[in-house]
């Protein structure tokens, strides 16, 4: 394996374990910028991957709910996935705007 090819293989974990938050610059690292530039999660798997962002920048701790990460990013709303399931442990908060 040449340098080139471990360097790729670093951003293909980076992208498995980060999914949209990923470094390209730093193996095993999220790139903080791209909380901003990013949107809100999408599903179950991204908020994964968002919530293994956030705490990887040391400021969160493991295990923030779905609900957080949607929120934290500004994806609360009529079209969240987790008010869509029914698990929104403030739904009455979304009822307003309707």
């Amino acid at each position: 394996m040449n340098k080139f090819e471990l360097i790729k293989n670093g951003i293909e974990e980076n992208k498995q374990k980060f999914g949209r938050w990923h470094s390209e610059k730093q193996q095993g690292s999220c790139d903080p910028r791209k909380f901003y530039l990013q949107p809100a999660p999408k599903n179950e798997h991204e908020t994964l991957q968002h919530g293994n962002a956030l705490s990887k920048t040391g400021n969160y701790p493991v295990g923030t709910s779905e609900c957080f990460n949607v929120g934290i990013s500004g994806g609360c709303g009529l079209s969240c996935f987790v008010y869509k399931k029914g698990a929104c442990p403030h739904p009455e908060d979304m009822e307003v705007g309707k």
